[in-house]
């Protein structure tokens, strides 16, 4: 069972009022909640850093607006967010062209050993 009483902030407080115990409904509270644990605690692990993306992408607004009341430090926790998904993005964009290079090579590699191309 979900305690709806638990509610953290004031926004999603003010989101439930006069809405209708529907499956649409429970799942848009339960998504603000876990906006609401997500700016508490910080998640390092590669499912809550999943999570987090894809709430933020999903509902941007609601992110800050919780962020903002939840955590006063959230300006800087957010630059802190934005700046590892930068890093981890030029990582795998680094991988990528590694493996592309190293896929050329192997290529050139294979045709000086007398193999064939399609």
């Amino acid at each position: 069972m979900t305690d709806y009483t638990k509610i953290k902030s004031k926004y999603v407080k003010s989101k439930i009022i006069n809405l209708k115990f529907t499956q649409k409904n429970i799942d848009y509270i339960s998504d603000l909640r876990m906006i609401e644990t997500q700016i508490l605690e910080e998640f390092s692990d590669t499912m809550g850093a999943t999570l987090r993306r894809y709430l933020k992408h999903k509902y941007p607004a609601e992110w800050n607006a919780i962020g903002l009341e939840l955590n006063p430090e959230f300006v800087t926790l957010k630059n802190k967010i934005e700046k590892q998904e930068r890093e981890e993005w030029k990582a795998k964009e680094e991988y990528r062209l590694q493996r592309k290079k190293e896929k050329i090579k192997s290529l050139k590699s294979w045709k000086e050993a007398g193999g064939k191309v399609k």
